[in-house]
């Protein structure tokens, strides 16, 4: 493998590992509030979960973890990426940034 194949793939993984440490974060949040988990997708009912609050701090964190959501399933399952992974990998690792941030606030005003 050459080196711009492991930085393809070494930029790939930034972006998943962003996207699943803020859903795993999301989903726990949750599931720690009582939110029991519907069949289907857990992609998708943790960021229809945030987007159908009255929250706007929770619409907030869906309009950031579904975009977030679609550059993961880009990273995975696009064999052919624009040449701007480096800057999808740098706007999914802010994405995440934030996410997390939100969360944490959340987090913080119900302690």
């Amino acid at each position: 493998m050459g080196r711009q194949a492991d930085n393809e793939t070494a930029l790939r993984s930034a972006i998943r590992r962003a996207y699943y440490a803020v859903l795993g974060i999301a989903y726990e949040r949750l599931v720690g509030s009582g939110w029991t988990l519907p069949r289907g997708s857990i992609h998708h009912h943790v960021w229809s979960a945030y987007a159908s609050s009255i929250d706007p701090r929770h619409r907030d964190i869906a309009n950031l973890g579904f975009p977030l959501r679609n550059l993961r399933n880009d990273a995975d399952y696009k064999r052919r990426l624009p040449h701007t992974l480096p800057e999808t990998a740098t706007d999914a690792l802010h994405s995440a940034d934030e996410l997390i941030a939100l969360l944490n606030e959340l987090d913080a005003d119900e302690a």
